[in-house]
């Protein structure tokens, strides 16, 4: 049953958005004892695992959820959602790059096996010849859609 469970994709959303906050308030706990390094490194961690278990569209939810927490919780000033240090902004994008390539690689892994993933041009070319042969415009996708900076999506219609 967790199997089946685990395999659903709204079960990554609520993971990725669970993990965010389980960590928040354990790490919240240790007060003035941890630093935004250490908490930021956790959501990193989370982030990837996310991405990895669910794809891009999960670990970006848990990107942004992290973000959120980040900076309100970690983040002089405190509270707020003002960032002072213009530094900050390196570990928000640091979020999101991990999110979207690490779930694109997933993808790739899960589609192509392990020796593809350090390919990515073979899911580009595959998935161009695949509109060459169900796409009435190949140039105009209907069917397979690409989704910036997630990846693609079949649109049955």
């Amino acid at each position: 049953m967790w199997l089946k469970l685990f395999n659903k994709t709204w079960f990554g959303y609520c993971a990725a958005i669970s993990a965010i906050f389980a960590a928040t308030g354990l790490l919240k706990l240790f007060g003035e004892h941890i630093n935004a390094t250490t908490v930021a490194l956790a959501f990193l961690l989370i982030i990837l695992f996310v991405a990895t278990a669910w794809g891009s569209r999960p670990a970006v939810v848990a990107s942004l959820v992290g973000i959120i927490c980040f900076n309100f919780f970690f983040l002089p000033p405190f509270r707020t959602f003002a960032i002072r240090d213009p530094h900050n902004w390196i570990a928000f994008v640091a979020f999101m790059i991990t999110a979207i390539t690490v779930g694109q690689l997933s993808l790739l892994g899960a589609v192509w096996g392990g020796d593809f993933t350090e390919q990515t041009e073979y899911l580009r070319v595959f998935i161009g010849q695949l509109r060459k042969k169900i796409e009435p415009d190949p140039s105009n996708p209907r069917y397979i859609l690409t989704e910036p900076w997630i990846g693609y999506r079949f649109n049955p219609e």
